[in-house]
C-alpha cells in the first residue's frame, strides 16, 4: 500500500495493540505482529497498546507475562498504554476488566437481547449449539465469574442473521 492509500488517516487517531496470552515465551509471530502494529502506529503518530489476554487461566503465568513484556522492551517496542502504563483505556489486562464486561452484558439481557439458557449440561453437550439455537450466539457463562473453568455455555446473544 503506498502513503496515498492512507491519506484519510489523521496523525494521531491511530491506535494498535498487541494482546499476547501469557501461556509461553515470546514467539516469532508475536514480536512480527507486535513490530507491524507499532511501526503503523508511530508512523501515524498514534498509540501502541499491550493488552494482556490472560483468559486461560491454567495455563497462565506471571512468569510468562513478564517475559513477553521484557523480549518486547529488548526489541525496542514501547508502548503508550498497558498493564505498566495507565490510560484512558484500562484495565490492560483481560482478568481485570470483568465489571466492564459484566455491566454490558446485563444490559443486553435486560434489552431482552441476550438470555439465560436453562439447558442442562447433557443437552448442550448432546446438541450442536449453533443448530439447537440457530439465532443466537453464546456469549458468557450465567451466574458464575466470566473466566473460570466452566464451558461458556450458559447464555446467548440473539445474533442479527440477515
Amino acid at each position: 500500500m503506498t502513503s496515498e492509500e492512507f491519506k484519510f488517516i489523521k496523525p494521531g487517531e491511530v491506535r494498535t495493540r498487541i494482546a499476547p496470552s501469557p501461556t509461553g515465551y515470546l514467539h516469532l509471530g508475536l514480536a512480527r505482529t507486535a513490530l507491524f502494529n507499532y511501526l503503523f502506529s508511530k508512523k501515524h503518530e498514534g498509540s501502541f497498546v499491550l493488552r494482556i489476554e490472560d483468559t486461560d487461566l491454567e495455563r497462565s503465568s506471571l512468569e510468562s507475562e513478564q517475559d513477553i513484556i521484557e523480549n518486547l522492551k529488548w526489541l525496542g517496542l514501547e508502548w503508550n498504554e498497558g498493564p505498566d502504563i495507565e490510560g484512558k483505556y484500562g484495565p490492560y489486562r483481560q482478568t481485570q476488566r470483568t465489571d466492564i464486561y459484566r455491566k454490558y452484558i446485563e444490559k443486553l439481557i435486560a434489552e431482552d437481547k441476550a438470555y439465560y439458557c436453562f439447558c442442562s449440561e447433557q443437552d448442550l453437550e448432546a446438541k450442536d449449539n449453533i443448530k439447537c439455537h440457530k439465532d443466537w450466539l453464546l456469549i458468557i457463562p450465567a451466574n458464575a465469574p466470566i473466566w473460570t473453568k466452566q464451558p461458556l455455555k450458559n447464555i446467548w446473544l440473539k445474533a442479527n442473521r440477515r
